[in-house]
């Protein structure tokens, strides 16, 4: 994950929550450049299933 503030890629998730019943997660994440702390939120866009023949 890319820094927002450094733009260098180095970082860590420092907490990791889910919420509106389970489809999003929240992590916060801290850069290992320059320490300062961001959130990214992570959700599911769609489920694509392939037929089988």
């Amino acid at each position: 994950m890319q820094c927002p503030f450094c733009k260098k890629e180095d970082t860590k998730v420092v907490d990791s929550r889910t919420s509106e019943e389970g489809r999003v997660v929240r992590r916060r994440r801290e850069c290992k450049n320059c320490g300062k702390r961001f959130t990214t939120y992570e959700r599911c866009e769609g489920v694509y299933r392939t037929p089988k023949r």
